[in-house]
Protein backbone atom coordinates (compact mmCIF):
# COMPACT_ATOMS: atom_id res chain seq x y z
CA UNK A 1 0.00 0.00 0.00
CA UNK A 2 1.63 3.28 -1.02
CA UNK A 3 2.41 5.89 1.28
CA UNK A 4 4.44 9.03 2.03
CA UNK A 5 5.47 10.75 5.48
CA UNK A 6 5.83 14.41 4.51
CA UNK A 7 8.41 14.58 7.72
CA UNK A 8 9.90 11.43 8.23
CA UNK A 9 11.48 12.50 11.51
CA UNK A 10 10.05 11.03 15.62
CA UNK A 11 6.42 11.40 16.25
CA UNK A 12 6.29 13.94 18.76
CA UNK A 13 3.86 15.61 20.64
CA UNK A 14 1.42 17.83 18.45
CA UNK A 15 3.13 16.20 15.26
CA UNK A 16 0.81 15.39 12.25
CA UNK A 17 1.63 12.77 10.05
CA UNK A 18 -0.07 12.16 6.66
CA UNK A 19 -0.36 8.85 4.99
CA UNK A 20 -1.83 8.83 1.23
CA UNK A 21 -3.84 5.17 0.89
CA UNK A 22 -4.40 4.34 -3.19
CA UNK A 23 -8.10 3.25 -2.30
CA UNK A 24 -11.10 5.20 -2.09
CA UNK A 25 -10.35 9.43 -1.09
CA UNK A 26 -7.53 10.31 0.62
CA UNK A 27 -7.41 9.97 4.28
CA UNK A 28 -5.19 11.59 6.73
CA UNK A 29 -4.11 9.99 10.08
CA UNK A 30 -3.51 12.55 13.12
CA UNK A 31 -1.53 11.10 16.11
CA UNK A 32 -1.94 13.30 19.12
CA UNK A 33 -0.19 12.88 22.15
CA UNK A 34 -2.37 12.29 25.05
CA UNK A 35 -0.79 13.97 28.45
CA UNK A 36 1.26 10.22 28.72
CA UNK A 37 3.87 8.35 26.64
CA UNK A 38 1.75 5.34 25.75
CA UNK A 39 -1.70 7.25 25.09
CA UNK A 40 -2.95 8.61 21.62
CA UNK A 41 -5.48 10.18 19.94
CA UNK A 42 -6.00 8.93 16.50
CA UNK A 43 -8.64 10.89 14.01
CA UNK A 44 -9.29 9.77 10.52
CA UNK A 45 -11.23 12.60 8.55
CA UNK A 46 -12.43 12.00 4.57
CA UNK A 47 -11.35 14.64 2.37
CA UNK A 48 -14.98 16.00 2.12
CA UNK A 49 -14.50 17.00 5.69
CA UNK A 50 -16.90 15.14 7.59
CA UNK A 51 -16.67 14.78 11.00
CA UNK A 52 -13.82 13.06 12.54
CA UNK A 53 -13.84 9.84 13.75
CA UNK A 54 -12.10 9.05 17.31
CA UNK A 55 -10.28 6.18 18.79
CA UNK A 56 -8.13 6.79 22.32
CA UNK A 57 -6.82 4.06 23.57
CA UNK A 58 -2.93 3.11 25.84
CA UNK A 59 -0.59 1.40 23.01
CA UNK A 60 2.37 -0.34 24.94
CA UNK A 61 5.54 1.16 23.18
CA UNK A 62 5.96 -2.07 20.39
CA UNK A 63 2.25 -1.01 19.58
CA UNK A 64 3.53 2.36 18.34
CA UNK A 65 5.89 0.85 15.73
CA UNK A 66 4.76 -2.84 15.27
CA UNK A 67 2.57 -4.28 12.53
CA UNK A 68 0.95 -6.55 14.75
CA UNK A 69 -0.77 -3.80 16.22
CA UNK A 70 -3.24 -3.74 13.06
CA UNK A 71 -5.86 -6.43 14.46
CA UNK A 72 -6.29 -3.95 17.53
CA UNK A 73 -7.21 -1.30 15.40
CA UNK A 74 -8.67 -3.15 12.92
CA UNK A 75 -11.81 -4.42 15.13
CA UNK A 76 -12.01 -0.66 16.31
CA UNK A 77 -11.88 0.88 13.08
CA UNK A 78 -14.55 -1.95 11.39
CA UNK A 79 -16.91 -1.09 14.38
CA UNK A 80 -16.46 3.11 13.66
CA UNK A 81 -16.93 2.29 9.35
CA UNK A 82 -20.12 0.52 9.97
CA UNK A 83 -21.31 3.28 12.11
CA UNK A 84 -20.00 6.43 9.93
CA UNK A 85 -20.49 4.70 6.43
CA UNK A 86 -17.05 4.81 5.55
CA UNK A 87 -15.84 1.60 3.42
CA UNK A 88 -14.13 -0.89 5.42
CA UNK A 89 -11.65 -1.15 2.40
CA UNK A 90 -10.42 2.43 2.67
CA UNK A 91 -9.75 1.68 7.22
CA UNK A 92 -8.00 -1.60 5.93
CA UNK A 93 -5.40 0.59 3.64
CA UNK A 94 -5.11 3.30 6.40
CA UNK A 95 -4.32 0.82 8.89
CA UNK A 96 -1.91 -1.50 7.19
CA UNK A 97 -0.09 1.76 5.55
CA UNK A 98 0.22 3.36 8.82
CA UNK A 99 1.45 -0.07 10.54
CA UNK A 100 4.29 -0.46 7.66
CA UNK A 101 5.09 3.06 8.57
CA UNK A 102 5.21 2.87 12.19
CA UNK A 103 7.76 -0.60 11.46
CA UNK A 104 10.01 1.85 9.52
CA UNK A 105 10.20 4.42 12.07
CA UNK A 106 11.03 1.65 14.49
CA UNK A 107 14.10 0.54 12.27
CA UNK A 108 14.82 4.43 12.50
CA UNK A 109 14.65 4.79 16.28
CA UNK A 110 16.98 1.41 16.49
CA UNK A 111 19.69 3.14 13.83
CA UNK A 112 19.51 6.04 15.94
CA UNK A 113 19.66 4.59 19.53
CA UNK A 114 23.15 2.70 17.84
CA UNK A 115 24.30 6.08 16.74
CA UNK A 116 24.06 7.28 20.13
CA UNK A 117 25.24 4.73 21.84
CA UNK A 118 28.49 4.65 19.46
CA UNK A 119 28.62 8.37 20.53
CA UNK A 120 28.08 7.15 24.71
CA UNK A 121 31.14 4.95 24.46
CA UNK A 122 33.53 7.15 22.59
CA UNK A 123 33.19 9.77 25.49
CA UNK A 124 33.35 7.19 27.71
CA UNK A 125 36.95 6.32 26.48
CA UNK A 126 37.56 10.02 26.58
CA UNK A 127 36.78 10.07 29.74
CA UNK A 128 38.84 7.11 30.87
CA UNK A 129 41.66 8.36 28.95
CA UNK A 130 41.72 11.61 30.83
CA UNK A 131 41.27 9.85 34.55
CA UNK A 132 44.67 8.22 33.53
CA UNK A 133 46.48 11.16 33.24
CA UNK A 134 45.65 11.97 37.05
CA UNK A 135 47.71 9.92 39.10
CA UNK A 136 46.60 6.17 40.17
CA UNK A 137 47.87 6.19 44.07
CA UNK A 138 48.83 7.80 46.71
CA UNK A 139 52.58 8.86 46.95
CA UNK A 140 53.97 8.06 49.64
CA UNK A 141 57.52 7.59 51.45
CA UNK A 142 59.01 8.23 54.36
CA UNK A 143 58.92 12.32 54.29
CA UNK A 144 55.51 12.70 52.44
CA UNK A 145 52.33 11.70 51.68
CA UNK A 146 50.14 13.13 48.84
CA UNK A 147 47.15 12.65 47.30
CA UNK A 148 44.33 14.06 45.11
CA UNK A 149 40.70 14.18 44.10
CA UNK A 150 39.22 15.73 41.01
CA UNK A 151 35.52 16.01 40.15
CA UNK A 152 34.50 17.46 36.68
CA UNK A 153 31.13 19.13 35.77
CA UNK A 154 31.46 17.01 32.73
CA UNK A 155 32.65 13.34 31.33
CA UNK A 156 36.10 15.90 31.06
CA UNK A 157 36.93 18.68 32.12
CA UNK A 158 40.23 21.09 32.50
CA UNK A 159 41.19 20.67 35.55
CA UNK A 160 44.21 18.48 36.82
CA UNK A 161 46.31 17.77 39.47
CA UNK A 162 49.23 15.31 39.90
CA UNK A 163 52.30 14.64 41.47
CA UNK A 164 55.75 12.63 41.10
CA UNK A 165 59.09 12.50 42.22
CA UNK A 166 62.15 13.92 40.20
CA UNK A 167 65.34 12.59 39.70
CA UNK A 168 67.06 14.19 42.61
CA UNK A 169 64.37 12.72 44.66
CA UNK A 170 62.50 15.81 45.52
CA UNK A 171 59.18 15.76 44.93
CA UNK A 172 56.81 17.84 42.38
CA UNK A 173 53.13 18.33 43.17
CA UNK A 174 50.83 20.63 40.90
CA UNK A 175 46.82 21.66 40.78
CA UNK A 176 45.87 23.62 37.62
CA UNK A 177 42.89 25.08 35.75
CA UNK A 178 42.06 25.06 32.11
CA UNK A 179 39.69 27.89 30.75
CA UNK A 180 36.74 26.10 30.19
CA UNK A 181 35.41 23.39 30.27
CA UNK A 182 34.74 20.34 28.38
CA UNK A 183 36.89 18.18 25.70
CA UNK A 184 38.42 21.26 24.47
CA UNK A 185 40.00 22.23 28.58
CA UNK A 186 40.72 18.13 28.46
CA UNK A 187 42.83 18.41 25.83
CA UNK A 188 44.41 21.43 26.58
CA UNK A 189 45.07 19.67 29.87
CA UNK A 190 46.55 16.75 28.55
CA UNK A 191 49.00 18.89 27.46
CA UNK A 192 50.53 20.47 30.33
CA UNK A 193 50.72 16.26 31.54
CA UNK A 194 52.74 15.79 28.64
CA UNK A 195 55.02 18.56 28.94
CA UNK A 196 55.75 18.07 32.79
CA UNK A 197 55.96 13.98 31.91
CA UNK A 198 58.28 14.54 28.96
CA UNK A 199 61.99 14.68 30.53
CA UNK A 200 62.49 18.09 29.53
CA UNK A 201 62.42 19.92 32.84
CA UNK A 202 66.13 20.16 32.78
CA UNK A 203 65.64 22.62 36.05
CA UNK A 204 63.05 21.27 38.69
CA UNK A 205 62.45 25.24 40.19
CA UNK A 206 58.86 25.95 39.88
CA UNK A 207 58.96 29.23 38.45
CA UNK A 208 61.37 27.22 35.86
CA UNK A 209 58.94 25.08 35.13
CA UNK A 210 56.04 27.49 35.19
CA UNK A 211 58.25 29.52 32.24
CA UNK A 212 58.64 26.62 30.01
CA UNK A 213 55.04 25.57 29.85
CA UNK A 214 54.13 29.18 29.69
CA UNK A 215 56.16 29.60 26.48
CA UNK A 216 55.21 25.42 25.33
CA UNK A 217 51.53 26.92 25.76
CA UNK A 218 51.46 30.74 24.80
CA UNK A 219 53.29 29.20 20.93
CA UNK A 220 50.09 26.20 20.92
CA UNK A 221 46.74 28.21 21.79
CA UNK A 222 45.24 31.70 22.37
CA UNK A 223 45.37 33.63 24.68
CA UNK A 224 41.92 32.71 25.48
CA UNK A 225 42.44 29.25 26.59
CA UNK A 226 45.20 30.36 29.18
CA UNK A 227 45.76 27.85 32.21
CA UNK A 228 46.23 28.83 36.11
CA UNK A 229 48.17 26.85 37.95
CA UNK A 230 49.98 26.45 41.41
CA UNK A 231 53.39 24.16 41.76
CA UNK A 232 55.37 23.22 44.19
CA UNK A 233 58.58 21.32 44.75
CA UNK A 234 59.34 19.71 48.17
CA UNK A 235 63.12 18.41 49.51
CA UNK A 236 64.17 15.01 49.16
CA UNK A 237 63.71 15.45 53.24
CA UNK A 238 60.41 17.15 53.19
CA UNK A 239 61.69 19.75 55.12
CA UNK A 240 61.63 22.83 52.51
CA UNK A 241 58.49 23.78 50.14
CA UNK A 242 58.93 25.90 46.58
CA UNK A 243 56.45 27.08 44.62
CA UNK A 244 55.16 29.81 42.49
CA UNK A 245 51.61 30.38 40.79
CA UNK A 246 50.84 31.37 37.42
CA UNK A 247 47.27 33.39 38.29
CA UNK A 248 46.46 30.81 40.59
CA UNK A 249 44.34 30.33 44.22
CA UNK A 250 47.13 30.43 46.66
CA UNK A 251 47.53 27.12 48.26
CA UNK A 252 46.90 26.99 52.83
CA UNK A 253 49.82 25.79 54.61
CA UNK A 254 48.65 24.48 58.29
CA UNK A 255 51.25 24.04 60.20
CA UNK A 256 51.57 21.39 62.73
CA UNK A 257 50.58 23.21 65.89
CA UNK A 258 47.50 24.65 63.58
CA UNK A 259 49.03 27.75 62.56
CA UNK A 260 47.22 28.69 59.00
CA UNK A 261 49.56 30.33 56.25
CA UNK A 262 48.64 30.95 52.75
CA UNK A 263 51.05 30.38 50.05
CA UNK A 264 50.71 33.32 47.66
CA UNK A 265 52.85 34.03 44.12
CA UNK A 266 52.29 36.28 41.40
CA UNK A 267 52.51 35.68 37.67
CA UNK A 268 50.42 35.14 34.73
CA UNK A 269 47.80 32.71 34.01
CA UNK A 270 50.27 31.00 31.43
CA UNK A 271 49.91 31.01 27.02
CA UNK A 272 49.00 34.81 27.30
CA UNK A 273 52.62 36.26 27.07
CA UNK A 274 55.19 34.30 25.89
CA UNK A 275 57.93 36.14 28.15
CA UNK A 276 56.00 36.02 31.30
CA UNK A 277 58.32 35.32 34.53
CA UNK A 278 57.16 33.91 37.48
CA UNK A 279 57.99 34.83 41.14
CA UNK A 280 59.28 31.68 43.14
CA UNK A 281 59.20 31.58 46.93
CA UNK A 282 59.98 28.77 49.62
CA UNK A 283 58.95 27.81 53.23
CA UNK A 284 60.29 25.64 55.46
CA UNK A 285 58.56 22.73 56.55
CA UNK A 286 57.86 20.65 59.47
CA UNK A 287 56.54 17.51 61.36
CA UNK A 288 52.67 17.53 60.70
CA UNK A 289 52.67 20.35 57.89
CA UNK A 290 49.40 20.10 55.70
CA UNK A 291 49.84 21.80 52.55
CA UNK A 292 45.98 21.89 50.51
CA UNK A 293 45.96 22.99 47.24
CA UNK A 294 42.85 23.53 45.38
CA UNK A 295 41.16 25.08 42.35
CA UNK A 296 39.00 28.18 41.67
CA UNK A 297 35.93 26.08 41.05
CA UNK A 298 36.20 25.47 45.23
CA UNK A 299 36.04 28.72 45.90
CA UNK A 300 33.62 30.41 43.45
CA UNK A 301 30.61 27.47 44.42
CA UNK A 302 27.70 29.24 44.77
CA UNK A 303 24.51 28.76 46.87
CA UNK A 304 20.74 29.85 46.53
CA UNK A 305 21.88 33.78 47.61
CA UNK A 306 24.15 33.80 45.07
CA UNK A 307 26.94 33.47 47.90
CA UNK A 308 30.78 32.33 47.17
CA UNK A 309 32.17 29.26 49.38
CA UNK A 310 35.28 31.42 49.57
CA UNK A 311 38.80 30.74 51.19
CA UNK A 312 37.60 31.19 54.95
CA UNK A 313 35.12 28.55 54.48
CA UNK A 314 38.17 26.60 52.94
CA UNK A 315 40.42 27.02 56.02
CA UNK A 316 37.47 26.51 58.71
CA UNK A 317 37.44 22.79 57.28
CA UNK A 318 41.15 22.37 57.15
CA UNK A 319 41.34 23.80 60.76
CA UNK A 320 39.08 21.41 61.92
CA UNK A 321 40.10 18.26 60.17
CA UNK A 322 43.60 19.06 59.71
CA UNK A 323 44.78 16.22 62.18
CA UNK A 324 42.67 13.54 59.82
CA UNK A 325 44.15 11.39 57.44
CA UNK A 326 44.25 13.18 53.77
CA UNK A 327 41.12 11.04 52.21
CA UNK A 328 39.10 12.53 54.84
CA UNK A 329 40.86 15.92 55.06
CA UNK A 330 39.60 15.85 50.80
CA UNK A 331 36.11 14.37 51.53
CA UNK A 332 35.35 17.17 54.06
CA UNK A 333 35.95 19.52 52.17
CA UNK A 334 33.81 18.13 49.06
CA UNK A 335 31.20 17.75 51.70
CA UNK A 336 31.42 21.33 52.89
CA UNK A 337 30.83 22.89 49.65
CA UNK A 338 28.45 20.48 48.40
CA UNK A 339 26.30 21.16 51.59
CA UNK A 340 26.88 24.91 50.94
CA UNK A 341 26.05 24.82 47.69
CA UNK A 342 22.61 22.48 48.14
CA UNK A 343 20.51 22.35 45.43
CA UNK A 344 22.44 24.68 43.37
CA UNK A 345 23.96 22.83 40.41
CA UNK A 346 27.85 22.53 40.33
CA UNK A 347 29.01 24.83 37.59
CA UNK A 348 32.96 24.44 37.31
CA UNK A 349 35.74 21.83 37.73
CA UNK A 350 36.99 21.14 40.77
CA UNK A 351 40.65 19.68 42.09
CA UNK A 352 41.92 19.27 45.28
CA UNK A 353 45.38 18.21 46.32
CA UNK A 354 47.06 17.55 49.94
CA UNK A 355 50.08 16.69 50.93
CA UNK A 356 51.65 15.88 54.58
CA UNK A 357 54.64 16.04 56.00
CA UNK A 358 55.62 12.92 58.08
CA UNK A 359 55.09 13.04 61.90
CA UNK A 360 59.76 12.59 62.32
Amino acid sequence: VPYRFVDDEWIRMGDTVWTAASAEPTRCIRFLQNGVNTRWDVVVRNETGRTPIYFSEVWDEERHYSIRSAPYFLSRATQAARENWIPIATILTILLGGSTAFALLHSRNREKATILADIKEELNKARDMQRSLFPSRKLRNDDLEITGVCHSMQECGGDYYDYFEMRDGSVLFTVADVAGHGYAAALRMSSIHYHLHSGELSVPDPAHILSQLNRNLAAAGRPSEFVTHFLARVSADGRRLWYASAGHPGAVLVRGDGRIETLDSTGLPLGIMPDAEYEQRSVELGPLDLVVAFTDGLLEATNHRDEEYGEERVIDVLSRYNRKNLDAIISALFESVTGFQGRIAQLDDIAIIAARVASS
